[in-house]
């Protein structure tokens, strides 16, 4: 979107002045965080087969076997709509949200391990809140 304004110089000639080019998308989007319950289930089944508990919740992508996001483990927990110039701004724009003082919803703050399904032009991207910043990931077979 183009921001016009009009201005006078110091004639008092109006004028036109364009700003700037607005090249953001609106973003539908999806928040989920993995469930307390749901980790607790999973680390009995794992300590039964390998032994010991593995641990999910605020795991760098980095560390997750084969970059296997398991979508079994989250559960929903807010969504609608978000303006950024790509994928990575319209997530650092939630992060800044879920993250202030006056959070709108009962989660806890987004961190590590939290998924972002974002919706724009009949594409779906899915983005794991990682130590830093939000790594893309694709839904495999994992039920994304």
């Amino acid at each position: 979107m183009t921001q016009q304004y009009l201005l006078k110089n110091n004639r008092g000639d109006s004028m036109i002045k364009v700003l700037r080019e607005s090249k953001e998308t609106t973003y539908k989007y999806s928040v989920y965080q993995i469930s307390r319950n749901l980790e607790k289930l999973k680390q009995e089944e794992d300590k039964e087969k390998y032994g010991y508990e593995k641990h999910y919740m605020f795991r760098p992508f980095e560390e997750l076997e084969d970059g296997i996001v398991d979508r079994k483990l989250y559960i929903f927990v807010d969504d609608g709509e978000v303006q950024g110039n790509n994928v990575h701004d319209a997530c650092e724009e939630l992060f800044k949200k879920y993250n202030s003082g006056n959070n709108p919803v009962r989660m806890r703050s987004m961190s590590v391990s939290d998924v972002i399904m974002l919706y724009s032009n009949g594409k779906v991207t899915l983005m794991y809140c990682d130590d830093i910043g939000f790594k893309e990931f694709t839904s495999n077979e994992t039920g994304w």
